[in-house]
């Protein structure tokens, strides 16, 4: 009587779970990963075309840019895009109307960290743009960095390459501290509002700006974590998430399931757990909150699709298809 009482509650549960969430499919192809805002999709095809899409599909805009785009970032209602030819230009994302092109030195690669970008040019230097007018605000000559990050809020650009790194007014461009690190070929692994943090192999290290100190993390972390993001890292167990801080020994939060975990999928602010072949959750990385429900979607390849919560749904990119699984209210 129990397991025919539990098979039904079951049953009854799969069904609400599944008029819980709608899911649309809109079948498109594109050559740099999507990226949202709001209601809509801004795709990059294989025609080179930028366009925006609502989730149904219809058009709202189009870009046709005369050179191949090689990469575009959007932030807010910003779109910032880089073709082959070094050109850097800025798009409003509501309406589709270019704001300015930088287009003084070639640019090889960008940071953007508003209300500045931090620039890599492909003559060497390192510039800074000021993002809301595409002026130049400062350029330091010979700068080629293996890795660039601005750190936090602070004021600072940090560059790394082999073992030393520079640190540089984000405002001036002035160099304010030049350091020489104990060990090569070191990794950004992420930063906080004051701290670099970089890894070798099995072996985490700080770096304080504040104190120009260079420091090993102790405690084996990446022994026991299975992702490591900035000063943060996951640790997985068969039915449990625990989230650590480093140097801290207690976990921030620990997730317990009710059932084996198949995968996790990481983001810097978030991260989806897969539960079964079509059953998914999406969590805030720093609260260890449910962001949403359990939902069900099928997907071809989860570990090649990429997750996006958006409001009241969650994005999927997978491969040619981009889904939007929505909550109907009831």
């Amino acid at each position: 009587m129990k397991q025919v009482l539990a098979l039904i509650l079951l049953l009854f549960s799969t069904f609400c779970l599944a008029s819980t969430f709608e899911t649309n499919k809109l079948q498109t192809s594109y050559k740099n990963t999507p990226t949202f805002y709001s209601n809509s999709i801004y795709v990059h095809n294989e025609k080179n075309n930028i366009s925006k899409l609502s989730f149904s599909g219809t058009e709202d805009w189009q870009l046709e840019p005369a050179i191949t785009v090689k990469q575009f970032q959007l932030h807010f209602n910003k779109l910032y895009s880089l073709d082959k030819q070094g050109v850097l230009s800025r798009v409003d994302a509501i309406y589709g109307f270019s704001e300015w092109s930088y287009e003084l030195t070639p640019v090889h690669s960008f940071r953007l960290s508003t209300p500045f970008i931090i620039v890599q040019n492909a003559d060497k230097t390192l510039s800074c743009i000021d993002s809301n007018s595409g002026h130049l605000l400062w350029s330091q000559k010979k700068f080629v960095f293996d890795h660039y990050e601005r750190v936090g809020r602070s004021a600072f650009v940090v560059g790394l390459t082999k073992n030393t790194l520079k640190v540089l007014d984000v405002i001036t461009g002035d160099v304010v501290a030049t350091k020489k690190l104990p060990k090569k070929k070191l990794k950004i692994i992420g930063t906080n509002n004051s701290s670099l943090f970089l890894e070798k192999g099995k072996s985490l290290y700080e770096f304080d700006l504040s104190k120009s100190e260079f420091t090993k993390i102790e405690g084996n972390v990446l022994n026991k974590a299975n992702k490591v993001m900035g000063p943060y890292y996951y640790s997985k167990e068969d039915k449990k998430i625990k989230f650590y801080k480093f140097n801290l020994e207690d976990p921030l939060w620990t997730i317990h399931f009710d059932q084996s975990i198949k995968k996790i999928f990481y983001y810097p602010e978030y991260f989806v757990v897969q539960l079964s072949e079509t059953q998914f959750q999406v969590y805030d990385s720093l609260t260890g909150h449910t962001m949403t429900e359990i939902f069900e979607v099928s997907l071809e390849d989860p570990e090649k699709s990429s997750f996006y919560p958006n409001n009241d749904q969650v994005i999927i990119l997978d491969k040619t298809t981009i889904y939007t699984v929505k909550r109907v209210k009831s």
